[in-house]
């Protein structure tokens, strides 16, 4: 409280005091900084030191060298008193003396080879003299004077010297060597030296960096606290590596960095803590009042959304003067807001009204109802998934051409029509086109295209199932030849024979002429009757009354009635009585249309086998032709109403497509099942009714 008093009025000015104590933060960071700067220099200091060891290391083994190449000088003079040697061969007395200089100077290993490569005088151990005496028989560079090997894993210093004869100008006799170890001691380095085998070397890891140095091989560095290791092979006269070099000393810039680092850890701390002290105090102050204004617009909102009303916002004397103009705008703002509430509120129920009503209209609807917008489908109902083919979520989303691609559409002069222009095409007038899908059968489709906005392709195109419309005018069509030929004939039989009996004739003439006048009037009322029951198939032909139908004897009765009238052989085969439960006229009428059938879609002359069988339950009639078959295609549309298969040569058969239509519907109103077996193309069709038989006498009474 006291401190928001103390403080400007002004947000601005508050905020200026906010920087001016983050300012100590600043500090802390940049101290942070110089650190991490003298960190990220440590390499250099590392190297420099590195380098400056390395060379005393280099200054060290060549002063041991040339001081081991000094002592070989003992050994030529002993030669050159030939007085004292045989053949050759160094006298024992004189052999003693000089292993005893060799101790007396402390070398390891000596070796005197005659031109011949023997063996002349040798001191040491016998696999150090073994080592050097090979050094000296191989093909090498005698250049050398004196330099490093590794002599069996120890670092070793040799010192080669040519052997002449008494005199000096005669030539050399043999090659001297005298080897002693590397000697650590010797140099002078403030830090941890070690001379080692090369095998036992560290080397470099993922740690260490390389130093390049030319009078060493592999220079790494590796940092390790305030302290850096340095490991480096010294190359030896015989091509190999004859030591490792490892120093370990401590980095003279650490120290004053890490009090450096100290100090500057402090200050930021200190400055952090006194920061964080009084920006908590500054942030208190500021942020209650701000904190209680946004607590009280909350409050606001929640009353705004749930429709309750709003009262002002209360203004506190201690916030800044722009919070204090805010709350005045939220207050005007939320007056507004009160006076539009109730007209907001009755606008979303009447869009949510409206929104239901549409989508019962467009779900509903038996048209298809397919949206574009932006050249996307947004909404697509049931009806058009049944007119086009295709689900709804697979249409959605989808370009519209997607939608009318499911199938095959051609117009009504059987030109194929591309399915990507049907939504274009249809916006000047509707398009009646034919619609075939595997499966599915053949459709007529209306198509009409509104569109409604032309910046961003919105338009509703409208599909219509009319197919029964179409098949009403080709049923049209087939009625008129159906009169004209048809019903025609039978009309000009009879008033044939009525004409016949105006004249005097004989009693088997008057009979014959009554009999043939009777049966085309009944011809002509089976056709009524087929065209008449298209609508009202299922009960038309239900069965009135269930009485026991032997179908055997109805089988033969149908075969005999088309054994003088059919150009075709009928062959029957009953196997057995096959008593069913129906009506005896619609059964018969059954078979006289499989019948019928068989002879309108096979050629003349062919044969045509009607068999039955009976199992447990069922009575089994089938109707075989030979004649060219059912497409697999259109096995199940063959039983729809107008349904009519082409020839050969494309032509129809004559008759408007009731027969087997209305043979399913009688066999189904009995129980049973029709249809038609799968066969090879070519080898005719074989219908197949199966009924179930009556119960025996016993299943009755039981």
């Amino acid at each position: 409280m006291l401190l928001a008093r103390i403080l400007p009025s002004r947000l601005g000015s508050r905020i200026t005091l906010t920087i001016l104590l983050t300012s100590l933060v600043v500090l802390a960071v940049a101290g942070v900084g110089v650190v991490l700067a003298a960190q990220a220099a440590r390499p250099l200091y590392e190297d420099e030191a590195a380098r400056e060891a390395l060379t005393h290391v280099d200054q060290g083994v060549r002063q041991q060298g040339a001081a081991l190449h000094g002592s070989t000088a003992p050994f030529g003079a002993a030669y050159r008193m030939r007085e004292a040697a045989v053949s050759g061969i160094i006298a024992p007395d004189m052999a003693d003396t000089l292993d005893a200089y060799a101790r007396q100077i402390g070398v390891s290993a000596i070796v005197f080879l005659d031109t011949n490569g023997n063996e002349v005088y040798s001191f040491g151990e016998p696999g150090h003299i073994a080592a050097i005496e090979a050094l000296l028989l191989r093909e090498l560079d005698f250049a050398w004077t004196y330099g490093p090997i590794d002599l069996q894993g120890t670092p070793t210093l040799v010192a080669r010297e040519d052997i002449v004869g008494i005199d000096p100008g005669d030539p050399p006799v043999g090659q001297l060597v005298v080897a002693a170890p590397l000697d650590v001691d010797a140099i002078s380095l403030s830090g941890e030296l070690a001379f080692e085998a090369p095998e036992a070397s560290a080397q470099v890891g993922s740690d260490s960096r390389i130093l390049d140095n030319e009078a060493f091989d592999d220079v790494a560095i590796v940092s390790e606290g305030n302290s850096f290791r340095l490991e480096a092979e010294i190359p030896g006269v015989d091509g190999r590596a004859a030591s490792t070099v490892t120093y370990l000393d401590s980095l003279s810039v650490e120290p004053i960095a890490s009090v450096f680092g100290v100090f500057i850890a402090f200050i930021t701390v200190l400055a952090s803590v006194i920061g964080l002290g009084v920006g908590l105090l500054v942030a208190r102050a500021i942020a209650r009042p701000i904190t209680g204004l946004s607590n009280h617009i909350t409050k606001r909102r929640a009353d705004a959304l749930a429709g309750h009303e709003i009262g002002p916002l209360p203004i506190d004397p201690l916030l800044p003067y722009e919070f204090s103009h805010l709350i005045e705008v939220f207050n005007s703002t939320f007056d507004e807001l009160q006076l539009h509430q109730v007209a907001l509120a009755t606008a979303i129920e009447e869009a949510d009204a409206s929104k239901k009503s549409l989508d019962i209209a467009v779900q509903d609807s038996l048209e298809g109802k397919v949206l574009v917008h932006n050249g996307l489908i947004t909404v697509f109902n049931p009806a058009a998934a049944t007119h086009l083919g295709i689900e709804p979520e697979d249409a959605l989303g989808q370009p519209p051409a997607a939608a009318f691609s499911s199938g095959a559409f051609t117009d009504v002069n059987g030109t194929l029509v591309d399915s990507s222009t049907i939504p274009d095409a249809a916006i000047d007038s509707s398009l009646i086109l034919m619609f075939e899908r595997e499966g599915r059968g053949t459709r007529w489709l209306e198509i009409k295209t509104v569109p409604h906005s032309q910046t961003d392709g919105t338009m509703l195109v409208t599909t219509r199932d009319v197919t029964d419309n179409r098949r009403l005018d080709d049923l049209r069509t087939e009625i008129v030849g159906l009169v004209s030929h048809d019903l025609r004939a039978p009309l000009t039989v009879i008033s044939g024979y009525l004409d016949l009996m105006t004249r005097n004739l004989d009693e088997s003439a008057r009979i014959k002429a009554i009999t043939s006048a009777q049966r085309s009037a009944q011809r002509m009322q089976e056709l009524l009757e087929d065209l008449l029951a298209a609508t009202r198939a299922e009960e038309m032909f239900s069965p009135i009354e269930l009485l026991r139908v032997d179908m055997s004897e109805i089988a033969r009765d149908t075969a005999s009635s088309f054994e003088h009238t059919s150009p075709h052989e009928l062959h029957l085969e009953a196997g057995c009585s096959a008593i069913v439960l129906g009506e005896e006229r619609r059964l018969r009428q059954v078979l006289v249309n499989l019948i019928t059938n068989a002879m309108k879609y096979s050629p003349a002359h062919t044969n045509i086998f009607i068999s039955l069988s009976c199992d447990d339950h069922l009575a089994t009639i089938t109707v075989e032709d030979e004649g060219s078959g059912v497409p697999e295609e259109m096995r199940e549309a063959i039983f729809e109403r107008f349904a009519r298969l082409e020839s050969d040569t494309g032509a129809r058969h004559p008759g408007v497509g009731l027969g087997l239509y209305i043979v399913r519907a009688i066999v189904e109103s009995h129980g049973g099942r029709v249809f038609v077996e799968a066969r090879p193309a070519g080898l005719g069709a074989r219908f197949v009714v199966s009924l179930p038989l009556a119960p025996t006498d016993t299943e009755t009474d039981t």
